[in-house]
C-alpha cells in the first residue's frame, strides 16, 4: 500500500529514517510504502517443500516459490507456510 505521508500510515508515525521505505517522486511530495512482509524476513524464508527462495507476489497477497511455483498465502501480514495451504500458480 502507498500512503501520502500526511495520512497517518503505521510507518509514517515514526521518524523518516525509521520507516520501512520513503520515496520522493517529485519535490515536496513524500510517500510511505507499507510492506506486509519485511525484507529481512523475506530473505530467510524458503519454500517448506523444495527449500527454494520465495518472492513476494506483486499484489502482496502471497509468497511464490521460484522453483515449484507454489504460492503461500499471507493472512493478517503473516505468511502461512503450510504446503496444504499453498496453491500452484504458473
Amino acid at each position: 500500500m502507498v500512503f501520502p505521508a500526511s495520512e497517518h500510515a503505521p510507518c509514517c508515525a515514526r521518524e523518516p529514517e525509521q520507516a520501512e521505505a520513503f520515496v520522493t517522486p517529485c519535490p515536496g511530495v513524500t510517500l510511505c510504502i507499507d510492506m506486509a512482509i519485511s525484507k529481512d524476513l523475506l530473505e530467510i524464508l524458503v519454500c517448506p517443500l523444495c527449500k527454494a527462495p520465495l518472492e513476494l507476489k506483486q499484489d502482496e497477497n502471497g509468497l511464490k516459490c521460484v522453483e515449484c511455483k507454489r504460492v503461500y498465502p499471507i493472512r493478517d501480514d503473516i505468511p502461512v507456510m503450510l504446503v496444504d495451504e499453498a496453491r500452484i500458480e504458473e
